[in-house]
């Protein structure tokens, strides 16, 4: 399709294959994605093309339907659609390209400052290197309990657009050989039932469910939520992790490493220095409130804002909060501003 190393592909596609094979397609090629949840608006959609300056798209025959206020759409180099589609239109069928297209491909050599991933905000969207799945490794061991063997299942309704889901669960799921299933279910235990999940991605707003028959749960997690209130009740490892927006894995909980006090989202995970400083920069002493901070160079901050350059300040504000004399962490409100 002409597409070349430093372009930028969107991807807006559910639970499927076809993500897989787009997102990885793309970063083998030297691209970046921008990962789109498939319910966006015509103007989130808009506004993340404009943003990332993405040269094209892969989407669903559903979503492809309800693109013509794009204005933007249009103007892409190539629009792949990942279903049935009417051999007159001017869209590629992704899967018919894939088949089509020879296997003699090098993969480009990447850093782990090369732009990656681009989440679009409503302002500008933050960009990610490929480093961002390593920094997230230390906090997924961490919230699954340092259980990660080869039986492991991994499943979350969350759409696979969010940092939250793909560097909570499947990137990492992927970089260690383990399952993950794909697929749209109404109810979390129903899928966990059906297909053996053992770790469990939930957000605050699942429904209250009681524990089905032969699940076999070992690791249920939540990321920048609280968990709900049955995830106690199933027998699992609970624990939760924290982080700025787009990169979600600064710190974590852990059941078998240390006991987490309530109301607390866990401790810094290991590569992350998170600090608790006052107005002009100081470290406080623990249970003296103040801005909670990661320092940089981290592998989990953004390269920058779309249109900017990389940010050089040495500190990176998370939210307001404290710290114990044990390390564990309060978050107040967020703030994205790095001082």
């Amino acid at each position: 399709a002409g597409l070349k190393r430093g372009d930028v592909i969107a991807v807006m596609l559910p639970q499927c294959a076809a993500l897989v094979v787009a997102h990885l397609g793309a970063l083998k090629l030297g691209c970046a994605v921008v990962p789109l949840a498939e319910d966006s608006s015509a103007r989130e959609v808009e506004h993340a093309i404009s943003d990332s300056r993405a040269k094209a798209i892969v989407l669903s025959t559903e979503s492809c339907a309800g693109m013509d206020s794009i204005s933007n759409l249009k103007l892409l180099e190539a629009i792949f659609v990942a279903g049935e589609l009417d051999e007159d239109l001017p869209e590629r069928n992704f899967w018919r390209e894939v088949y089509a297209a020879s296997s003699d491909f090098t993969i480009a050599e990447t850093r782990g400052e090369t732009p990656a991933f681009i989440f679009s905000e409503d302002d500008a969207g933050f960009i990610h290197g490929h480093s961002l799945l390593i920094g997230s490794l230390p906090a997924f061991e961490m919230i699954n309990d340092f259980d990660l063997a080869d039986d492991a299942v991994f499943y979350t309704r969350l759409n696979w657009s969010s940092a939250e889901s793909l560097f909570g669960l499947l990137y990492p799921a992927w970089f260690y050989g383990l399952a993950v299933v794909a697929c749209q279910q109404d109810s979390a235990m129903a899928a966990a039932e059906r297909y053996r999940v053992t770790n469990l991605l939930v957000s605050s707003s699942e429904e209250d469910m009681e524990k089905p028959r032969g699940l076999r749960l070992r690791s249920i997690y939540s990321i920048n939520e609280s968990l709900p209130r049955w995830a106690k009740a199933m027998g699992a490892s609970a624990a939760s992790a924290y982080g700025v927006r787009g990169a979600p894995m600064i710190a974590a909980s852990c059941e078998r490493w240390f006991s987490t006090p309530a109301g607390s989202r866990g401790r810094a995970a290991v590569g992350h220095r998170v600090e608790v400083i006052d107005e002009s920069g100081r470290p406080l002493q623990p249970g003296k409130p103040g801005r909670i901070v990661v320092r940089r160079p981290d592998p989990s901050l953004f390269l920058s804002r779309c249109g900017d350059t990389k940010s050089a300040d040495e500190w990176h504000t998370l939210a307001r909060g404290l710290r114990g004399e044990d390390g564990s962490l309060w978050f107040a409100t967020v703030d994205e501003r790095s001082p």
